[in-house]
């Protein structure tokens, strides 16, 4: 058991029996998904910061989207990433012209998705930034953390984070599932921070984020 500030604990219970040398499964199929799409998204505004999620077919199947809205969506795509494969010589006019077709592409995302969409949209892409959602500047106004509850939360994340940590070394690495751990060990930290909201806060954040996304 570990100790964490403000009274939480947490327990964490692995099975490390495996042989030296054992082949480890770092990722299962949906996480490698994923990973991936986080890494790729690009910055702007709501909808261009999150444009490639819409490009990927775990999220158009969760949005229900239609066949000619997945068509428009790639069209906009298209555009911009040819813009991006050609900077040209001249940086300032190229950035300048990704950012008006940025702010394009999201006013075209808001007419192409219908509003139950664009809800659905912004919970299921909440749900992917894991214990940063409590960092994303719209959770922060809408639950109205104190400074107490944001210094709580980093002491949180700061004792999770090494114990984690701590726990892998010991371990040499060595882990039957690590996609379980991993896993497990978010939920938990989630559960962790969860518990410094109030009631209301706690309702406010459940509806931010909605029902999982459908893996």
């Amino acid at each position: 058991m570990w100790k964490l500030r403000g009274g939480l604990a947490l327990v964490l219970v692995f099975s490390l029996g495996i042989s030296q040398g054992q082949t480890v499964q770092i990722q299962i199929e949906v996480n490698q998904q994923l990973v991936q799409i986080r890494a790729q998204a690009g910055t702007g505004g709501f909808f261009s910061n999150r444009f490639y999620y819409l490009q990927q077919p775990i999220f158009q199947k969760e949005l229900k989207l239609t066949q000619l809205q997945t068509e428009k969506l790639k069209l906009l795509n298209e555009k911009m990433q040819e813009i991006y494969k050609n900077p040209g010589s001249d940086r300032v006019a190229w950035s300048k012209k990704i950012q008006e077709l940025q702010k394009n592409n999201e006013n075209e995302v808001g007419k192409i998705l219908q509003p139950e969409q664009v809800r659905r949209f912004r919970q299921v892409y909440l749900q992917q930034l894991g214990d940063s959602v409590f960092l994303d500047p719209e959770v922060v106004a809408i639950l109205a953390l104190s400074d107490s509850q944001k210094q709580a939360q980093t002491e949180i994340r700061a004792d999770t984070g090494k114990m984690i940590v701590d726990l892998y070394r010991s371990a040499g690495g060595n882990f039957g599932d690590y996609a379980a751990f991993d896993r497990e060990t978010r939920a938990l930290t989630m559960k962790i921070l969860a518990a410094t909201l109030t009631p209301a806060q706690k309702k406010a954040f459940d509806d931010l984020l909605g029902a999982p996304l459908q893996k």
